[in-house]
């Protein structure tokens, strides 16, 4: 199973890998690089691993640096959304998840909601209530996703591997 990420600059990154390892570490969660999906459940089986790396080069050329805000910190009873910021829904954005989804085949099933995860697990609400409290005082972000990323990966974040990693809008990049 493939993914598309859209990573944050680099002040951006830094100061959220080092808010998720503080989380992390309270929570004996795992540790994971701070991206926003831009499309997952993508399968090699319409499109061989050629394939979607070209067509994530051709994305990749076609995106520009894309800035996003977030207003909101909420959280679910899901693994690996237990804890993030809700990204506020853009028309860049918007067109880059349209972009990608025709490039790409993906599960019907599938329910865009862009987010940043800051915690992967399964810590009751009382606890992510408490981190959000202690760790962020600050619930507005700003970014600007720079990267587009092709993961591949199940399970865990240490089993997940960038097949690919390109600026956004890069028309010197190949495959």
């Amino acid at each position: 199973m493939y993914a598309l990420w859209l990573t944050p600059d680099k002040a951006s990154n830094e100061t959220l890998s080092a808010l998720i390892k503080t989380l992390s570490n309270k929570f004996s969660s795992p540790v994971f690089e701070p991206h926003v999906t831009l499309l997952g459940k993508i399968r090699s089986i319409n499109n061989s691993d050629s394939d979607l790396e070209k067509n994530t080069l051709a994305l990749a050329k076609q995106l520009t640096p894309i800035k996003v805000s977030s207003s909101r910190v909420d959280c679910e009873d899901t693994f690996y959304k237990s804890l993030f910021l809700e990204i506020d829904h853009s028309k860049a954005l918007n067109q880059a998840n349209r972009m990608a989804e025709k490039m790409f085949e993906l599960d019907d099933d599938f329910q865009w909601k862009p987010h940043l995860s800051l915690l992967y697990g399964e810590q009751s609400k009382q606890d992510k209530e408490k981190a959000i409290d202690n760790f962020l005082p600050h619930k507005a972000f700003h970014m600007e996703l720079n990267t587009l990323q092709l993961i591949y990966g199940f399970g865990l974040p240490e089993e997940w591997r960038v097949i690919m990693s390109i600026d956004l809008g890069d028309h010197t990049a190949q495959v």
